[in-house]
């Protein structure tokens, strides 16, 4: 009987700290960030997501926020999700918007019908994400979203979309990175009066701007960077719509008060590998996060879900394990202090139960 209310009363401390951490955590994050799985099974891109291709990808991120005006959510549930390889990466935005502009188009990017824009920022330079006065580096991508299917076929054949391409340089506007545009990239979407899904493949070989065959000084050279990441390196990244719908004007991941997309901050991407593990990642998705403290909670005392370290058993070693991690794998913000210490507080209750129950037999 002792036992059984030691566990319940364990699980209702812990429980207690999720809600908090949980009330937290928005106001802890200042940038997203997300773990890209390398994948052995790239998807196919067009425009459909069928079962099991992108199940090497991380959980979808959603909860975007407009930007500009970051107390609105988005009302069309924006998501995307991603994986890489070592020749591109792979891209997969859903929404369930449904109002999409009508086509065709001829190719040519019109900014007053719905769009989908990508910011990659490779960070050559070693620039930190967030500097007064200095704006982006990165490569500008944007797609129409028009009603039905619509393709890019590595970088020549576009149908039924119109394409944005340029290189900033510490500017906002314009092409200062003498970028020649997309030569390999290939994307393809479906729109229907229930949802869209566009799929994307950016290859490695078309992020080309500023190549130092053309330079002299190579210290100059901030995009540079047509080959594969090395694992663990990180991007700055974002991914934004502009829609045509006025109540729902610009869905944001990475929200901002600026009223320029491409400006500091970007959300931030890790190319990462499966198979090294995140440390307290209880249910194998990448991520350390609120999932993990409720396995543990749920399971604290017994076996199965929850058991980090491996040795049987579910108990103090696997709650500090996911408060040590908590946000590794970029679902989550690292918690402030003071969450953290209430995760102490959590944990030593536990403890002291277990102290306690030891001395009673």
């Amino acid at each position: 009987m002792f036992a059984h209310r030691r566990g319940e009363l364990c699980r209702a401390v812990v429980a207690a700290v999720l809600v908090c951490l949980a009330s937290r955590t928005a106001d802890a994050q200042t940038i997203n960030t997300y773990d890209v799985n390398f994948t052995g099974n790239p998807p196919t891109i067009d425009g459909v997501v069928s079962p099991g291709e992108w199940d090497d990808a991380g959980p979808a991120q959603g909860g975007w926020r407009l930007l500009r005006e970051t107390s609105r959510s988005d009302g069309e549930n924006s998501r995307w999700q991603a994986v890489w390889d070592d020749d591109a990466m792979y891209i997969l935005f859903q929404s369930d918007y449904g109002n999409w502009s009508a086509g065709p188009s001829t190719g040519s990017i019109n900014f007053g019908h719905d769009n989908l824009n990508l910011y990659f920022d490779p960070n050559v330079d070693g620039e930190p994400n967030i500097l007064d006065g200095v704006g982006p580096d990165g490569y500008q991508i944007a797609f129409n979203q028009y009603m039905g299917a619509s393709s890019i076929d590595a970088g020549a054949i576009v149908n039924n979309t119109g394409v944005f391409t340029e290189a900033h340089e510490n500017l906002t506007f314009g092409n200062q990175g003498l970028w020649e545009g997309l030569l390999n990239t290939t994307m393809s979407q479906v729109m229907t009066a229930s949802g869209g899904v566009t799929e994307i493949k950016v290859t490695w070989t078309d992020f080309d701007a500023d190549n130092p065959e053309n330079f002299d000084n190579l210290d100059v050279q901030g995009l540079y960077h047509n080959f594969a990441p090395e694992e663990n390196d990180t991007w700055y990244f974002k991914i934004s719509r502009i829609s045509s719908d006025p109540n729902n004007f610009l869905p944001d991941w990475n929200v901002s008060d600026s009223q320029f997309f491409a400006d500091r901050p970007h959300g931030e991407i890790t190319f990462v590998k499966p198979g090294t593990g995140q440390l307290g990642d209880t249910n194998g998705d990448g991520v350390v996060d609120i999932v993990d403290l409720n396995n543990v909670r749920n399971n604290f005392g017994g076996a199965g879900t929850g058991d980090t370290n491996d040795d049987g058993t579910i108990d103090i070693v696997d709650l500090n394990n996911v408060r040590n991690n908590f946000g590794a794998g970029g679902g989550n913000p690292v918690p402030e202090p003071h969450a953290l210490g209430l995760l102490v507080v959590g944990a030593a209750a536990c403890c002291g139960y277990r102290r306690v129950r030891r001395q009673t037999h």
